[in-house]
This record gives structure tokens, sequence and C-alpha cells, in this order.
């Protein structure tokens, strides 16, 4: 493939694979494994099956456009449920942090804390253990991301106006 090619593929897609693979090989230099990079690799190739289903650009991907993906999940295990929330996670503060997507306005965010509700609830019945155990399972990076992100949208729209 060439530039050009390349270039093309880029422009042309829901979700790029040239975004897959530069997202991927930021996870890479991470030291991700590589099982668990296809793993990421495969739900990323799902969600740009479902954003061209869909008819959903990639300038509005976002919380919501997430939380419907997701949603197609409805008798998945919870741990595939909060595994594809999490690279879907990743995926868009990378795509946010390269200027891709917006960052979202502060009350744009409880879709997929709706789902994160969901999983929370699925996990609780079919663990057998309480609701209160699965919803302290929630990583502490993935609430500092939160508000972070809060932050970095309500300084945007400080910016903005005059």
């Amino acid at each position: 493939m060439n530039t050009t090619d390349a270039i093309e593929v880029c422009v042309s897609e829901a979700l790029p694979l040239c975004h897959i693979e530069a997202f991927l090989e930021q996870l890479r230099t991470a030291w991700y494994a590589e099982g668990t990079l296809r793993k990421k690799r495969w739900v990323l190739r799902a969600l740009t099956r479902w954003m061209k289903d869909q008819n959903i650009a990639l300038t509005h991907l976002d919380e919501s456009a997430i939380a419907a993906f997701v949603k197609r999940l409805t008798g998945a295990p919870a741990t595939r449920v909060r595994f594809e929330l999490a690279v879907l996670r990743l995926l868009l503060a990378y795509l946010r942090g390269k200027a891709i997507v917006q960052v979202p306005a502060p009350d744009d965010e409880s879709a997929i804390d709706q789902i994160y509700g969901r999983t929370s609830t699925i996990c609780g019945k079919s663990a057998a253990l309480p609701g209160i155990l699965c919803s302290s399972m929630r990583p502490s990076s993935v609430i500092f991301c939160a508000v972070r992100m809060r932050a970095m949208a309500r300084l945007s729209q400080a910016r903005l106006m005059p």
C-alpha cells in the first residue's frame, strides 16, 4: 500500500484503519501484550463495521455513540462489556488527544455511565455478588480520566466565551 492509498483509506472509513493501527501502536509501545492488542483490534473493527452500518461519521463519535454500540451486547457477560468499554474509552481519549474527535460538553457524559451502571447490575446478578462490590471494581484511573476530561471540556468552553 502506498501513501496515497493509505490517505484514501484514512479519509474514506468511519473509523479509519490508520487511526486503529496508530492507536494500537501506541498501546504496543506501552508494553501491551500481543494477545490483548488482538482483542482490542477485534473490538475496534467491530466498532468500525457498526459505525458504517449506522452511518456515524468519525467526527460524531462520542460517549452516546459508544454507549449505543455497547448496548448491542444484551446477553454478553459483564466482563466482555467492561472490556469493550475500556477499549473504547482508551480509543476516545486517544482520538481526542489527537484532536480528531472533539471533547464533549459536560452534559454529554451520562450515556457511558448508564452502560456502566448496567454492567454493575449484570455483574451483581451473574456473579452472585452484591452490586456495591461490582461498582467498587471501577479503576481509579477511569475516574481520574473522567474528571480530567470534564475539566478539559470546561476549560475549552471558557476559552470560547468572550
